[in-house]
């Protein structure tokens, strides 16, 4: 997160209000990016609530100085401790039930491909009718030799991609650049290596 406090906070709240009574345990690492806007407020705040809970364990990073996007996200990737990890913007919201089934589906088929939660866009549909046919096929297609351009073309909406944490190959060359979008090669590499799981899942992500 980086200076987006009023959305932050709406975030770590659904989190809270939704995981706060489930027997689940959940890891949450949020690293700010050097915010000046009273980020780090909320989310000392949030690191008091969330110690109650005894299903939560929140883990927090706090750069001096903003690093870049591709240096942040990597650093939030190498905290995270939970058998899986899945990418969230802080102003992208899940559904009302969203960590207890995605919880409950990873339990229950503890996948070793990537995997994609389905993302509610409305302007991506709008514009998506208006595109010629063949494209709407070749983006929803997901098997055999399209799947390397689904995970691509996917994988630019960085919310919701989920891969099993000890898993994850992280690049030494990442740490000296501010790559656009360093999470379509994590994800790329993670894909050629373990594969990619198709989700059939009702919850969503709202961007």
């Amino acid at each position: 997160t980086f200076n987006r406090k009023k959305e932050l906070e709406k975030q770590l709240n659904i989190f809270f209000k939704q995981v706060k009574n489930l027997k689940y345990k959940y890891s949450l690492v949020v690293s700010d990016n050097g915010s000046n806007d009273g980020t780090k407020k909320t989310l000392l705040k949030y690191k008091k609530k969330f110690s109650k809970l005894t299903n939560v364990n929140f883990q927090l990073n706090v750069n001096k100085k903003n690093i870049g996007f591709t240096k942040n996200l990597l650093k939030t990737l190498k905290i995270s401790s939970g058998d899986y990890t899945m990418i969230l913007a802080d102003d992208d919201f899940p559904s009302r039930k969203f960590y207890k089934k995605i919880y409950e589906y990873l339990e229950k088929h503890r996948p070793k491909g990537i995997l994609f939660v389905p993302l509610f866009k409305e302007h991506l549909s709008k514009n998506l009718n208006n595109r010629p046919l063949y494209f709407k096929i070749l983006t929803r297609l997901k098997k055999t030799f399209l799947e390397f351009s689904y995970v691509n073309q996917r994988s630019g909406s960085m919310s919701g991609i989920i891969m099993r944490t000890k898993s994850i190959f992280l690049e030494k060359k990442f740490s000296g650049t501010n790559t656009l979008y360093p999470q379509i090669r994590i994800s790329l590499n993670y894909y050629l290596k373990y594969g990619f799981h198709p989700i059939n899942f009702n919850e969503s992500i709202n961007m």
